[in-house]
């Protein structure tokens, strides 16, 4: 009867433990969010909008290109060319993303001809208005 009652007993705490590992999982979510909210008081935000730059024909004088109103990948580089990190518009073109302070250029993933843009430099708590293009080469 001993040997049953010490198998049970590991059983029990084999599932006590199981419980406890259950209980930790659930609460990293919980703590990874509240990392979040505290980047976001590091970083700066780039806020900016996707233009068309391609235009079938002469470029008339004063034409101000059209915004792209589609969904579009965001292209965030730093100062060695590197992709760092890759954000979606919303469908008329527009994005707002937080970022860590430094010096950055911007593209569109979409665009057949790529449009670099940039230098910006991004500071902590600031905001920077950055106008990305897509070139379709008509020019």
């Amino acid at each position: 009867m001993t040997f049953l009652n010490g198998k049970y007993q590991q059983l029990i705490n084999h599932f006590l433990k199981i419980c406890i590992l259950i209980s930790l999982l659930l609460l990293i979510p919980r703590c990874e969010e509240a990392t979040l909210s505290i980047e976001s008081f590091e970083s700066g935000t780039v806020t900016g909008q996707v233009f068309s730059i391609g235009y079938p024909g002469p470029i008339p004088i004063g034409w101000v290109p059209p915004p792209y109103q589609q969904f579009c990948t965001i292209i965030v580089m730093n100062e060695r060319n590197n992709i760092i990190k890759e954000v979606l518009s919303n469908q008329n073109g527009a994005f707002n993303f937080n970022i860590e302070p430094g010096i950055y250029y911007f593209g569109l993933r979409e665009s057949p001809i790529k449009s670099i843009t940039g230098p910006f430099k991004v500071e902590m708590n600031k905001t920077i208005y950055v106008d990305v293009y897509y070139d379709n080469g008509m020019r």
